[in-house]
């Protein structure tokens, strides 16, 4: 494990300093080198990240994972350290298994891959670390690099859960995008904000239509109360929170769509998110089927 501290102070670990600040790793004994482009994304990363706003992320994934995979009876374990976990995840990605360090899962039947999420989360952060990158003098190679990585992470995950055709899978691993990206949107853009708050709302609902619609006494009554004019239908089924949802959410991204200058490969995955969300309401439709057969 990469030990992070303040270059001016070090930190003293069975002999050994390490001190990464962006540009440099130094070892007793060993003559300075530059950092590669892992340590310096690590070192920005834990001195910018907002940790209470990372613990309540951590906290909202848990649960919506929980809801999502309750078909499998799965359980989470106790509430895990968020600084260490978070560490782990991000200087050591590759040499475990970092799912297993925020969930301890029993699976069974089918359940949603939480390991989704986890490279959701890479994704945006490459990706929010190469457009950071774009903007300071000398780091645009490595902003390129590293967004160019994450669009490619995000885009195989998000295929990935279209491939699975379980509405549960495709929203989940939107929802934890969005939320990211919310996590990482500066401060002072407000509409970004706003506008994030209110799709994560409706992906909210979404994940509460998804329990009702698995209850056909339930969902036979809310066929009732929705109105049965087209207004109200989505191919005859009720356009229920989860349609909704999936609708604005394709609206809002068809809208960033348009957008001038758009990086092509960021468009693509723009426009796999937008066949996701169509894909997403394709499979709760079919259990809405079941639920009104």
């Amino acid at each position: 494990m990469v030990l992070i501290c303040d270059e001016r102070e070090g930190l003293m670990n069975r002999g050994e300093v390490y001190t990464i600040k962006g540009t440099t790793t130094t070892k007793i004994g060993e003559a300075p080198r530059t950092a590669n482009l892992d340590e310096k994304r690590d070192a920005l990363q834990w001195e910018t990240t907002d940790w209470v706003a990372v613990e309540q992320f951590i906290n909202k994934a848990q649960t919506r994972i929980a809801k999502a995979t309750a078909a499998g009876n799965t359980t989470l374990s106790k509430p895990v350290n968020v600084r260490q976990t978070l560490t782990y995840l991000r200087l050591e990605p590759y040499e475990g298994k970092p799912s297993s360090t925020v969930l301890r899962r029993e699976r069974r039947g089918n359940p949603p891959n939480p390991a989704n999420v986890n490279n959701i989360l890479d994704a945006t952060i490459s990706i929010d670390f190469g457009r950071k990158g774009f903007a300071i003098r000398g780091k645009a190679e490595e902003g390129r690099i590293s967004y160019e990585e994450g669009i490619a992470l995000a885009m195989s995950t998000f295929q990935e859960a279209q491939a699975t055709s379980d509405p549960q899978s495709i929203i989940l691993a939107e929802y934890t995008f969005i939320t990211q990206e919310l996590q990482l949107c500066a401060k002072t853009d407000k509409h970004t904000i706003n506008s994030l708050t209110q799709a994560i709302q409706s992906f909210d609902d979404a994940f509460l239509a998804l329990e009702v619609v698995e209850d056909k006494t339930l969902y036979q009554a809310v066929d009732k109360a929705i109105p049965h004019h087209k207004k109200y239908r989505t191919k005859s089924f009720p356009k229920d929170s989860f349609h909704i949802a999936c609708g604005s959410h394709k609206t809002r991204i068809k809208n960033i769509l348009t957008s001038p200058g758009i990086d092509p490969i960021e468009k693509a995955l723009l426009e796999q998110r937008q066949v996701n969300l169509t894909a997403a309401q394709d499979g709760y439709i079919e259990k809405q089927k079941k639920a009104l057969d």
